[in-house]
Order: C-alpha cells, then structure tokens, then sequence
C-alpha cells in the first residue's frame, strides 16, 4: 500500500527534530548528551507491552459482554471503559516509558544531572511515539498532524514529568509515586476524553498541553536539585 511522502516526514521528522532540541538542551545544560539519545532508543521498544495491552484492551471490547457499549452507564461498562483508557492504556504505556528510562538512569548513573534525566524522559517518549506513528501512516496527513499536536506531545510530556519523579529520587528530594500517577492520569484522561467521542473529544487535546505545561515547569524546578554541598550517588559532586 502506497504511503505519501507527508505521512512519512509527519511521522518521523518531529520525533527526530524534539531529540535534536533535547540534545542541544543537554549540552547548553552541561550535560551528557548522549543520556538524551540513549532515553530515545529505550523508549522504542517499550512500545511492545503497550502493543500487548491494545490487543487485550480489544479481545475484552469484543468477548466481554457489554462492553461494546463504552458509553453505556452500565456500572460495568463504565469499569471497563476505565480500565481500558487508565490501565490497559495509560498505565502500562507510562510504566512501560518508566521502566526504560530507569534502564538509562542506571546506566549513566555516575554522570547525571537532574535536568537530563526529564529530558531524557521526553526523549523516551519522543521514541515511544517515533514507533506508534507508524500505525498510523496510511491515514490522512491531517490526521497524522493532528496526532502530533495530541497524543505525540502527551508521549513526550507524561514521560517528562515521569522523569522527574527519578530525578526527585535519584537526589533524595522525595518520591516518585506522585508523578508517576500523574502521567498516567494525564494520559488516562485523555484517553478517556477520545474514548467518549462528541463533546468530550473536543476537550481531549487540552490534556496535552496541560502535561507540557506540567513537564516545563518540572524542567525548570529541576535545575535547583544541583546545590552546593548536596552530596547524592547520582551526582557525588554537586
């Protein structure tokens, strides 16, 4: 099947172009630019358990009685249609995201800042999406775009802010629970906002921007994790 030349530089060109710009970020920063690279290549096969949880997010939407009614106000219908957009969905895609960027904090963990590490989690998520877009190059460059500007930012963000849940722990500022939790509610909400189709679509690509909202100001209060005399493990010079 023939694939148009825009579909092809739509889903391909911005990933790359967001990895350069962290790059350059990771270098203006002082920091090891290729934390940033490397958070980009994890993040393309933690695609794979995102892929597990569609196919069984589908086999319960076709065999479990009434839940081809995602809209319906059946209590269980309902629970379904939870699970599927904040568990199956959200959820194993953002731990999934987790999980290799972790790989990649453990990694480097003798050459980190805590800057890098939320650009490395854009970075992952910048991946994450460089692979999902490929799902969708046969539709309409309009609905390619429009994935760009929704769903590919929200990948980006939610692993950013996920990124700075392990920068909190990697220099014992706190927990990274909150804002694990955040990203998947983030992306579960959107989720469920497309899910219920009408109206509550039309509020969908909010979520996005409200997660890279969330993701710049974490980038920025990151910075403040280098103080002087602050001895960690993940940066035993600071």
């Amino acid at each position: 099947m023939f694939v148009a030349p825009a579909n092809i530089l739509l889903a391909y060109g911005p990933p790359l172009a967001l990895l350069a710009a962290f790059r350059r970020a990771a270098i203006l920063g002082e920091s090891n630019p290729r934390i940033v690279t490397h958070g980009f290549f994890a993040g393309i096969p933690a695609i794979l358990p995102a892929v597990a949880a569609l196919a069984a997010a589908v086999f319960l939407t076709t065999h479990l009685p009434g839940s081809h009614l995602p809209g319906s106000s059946h209590p269980a219908g309902v629970t379904r249609l939870l699970w599927r957009s904040f568990g199956l969905s959200a959820g194993i895609e953002e731990l999934s995201k987790l999980a290799a960027l972790a790989l990649v904090v453990r990694v480097h963990r003798s050459n980190l800042t805590a800057r890098v590490i939320v650009l490395a989690g854009a970075a992952a998520g910048a991946g994450f999406a460089f692979v999902e877009n490929s799902l969708y190059l046969i539709d309409m460059p309009r609905v390619l775009g429009l994935r760009l500007i929704t769903a590919g930012l929200l990948h980006v963000a939610a692993a950013a802010i996920s990124g700075y849940g392990i920068a909190l722990v990697a220099y014992r500022y706190g927990g990274m629970l909150p804002w694990v939790v955040c990203a998947i509610l983030l992306h579960g909400a959107y989720n469920l906002l497309i899910d219920l189709g009408g109206l509550a679509a039309l509020w969908a690509p909010l979520v996005p921007v409200l997660a890279a909202l969330i993701a710049w100001s974490r980038y920025n209060r990151a910075v403040q994790f280098r103080l002087p005399g602050r001895r960690t493990r993940a940066y035993p010079d600071s």
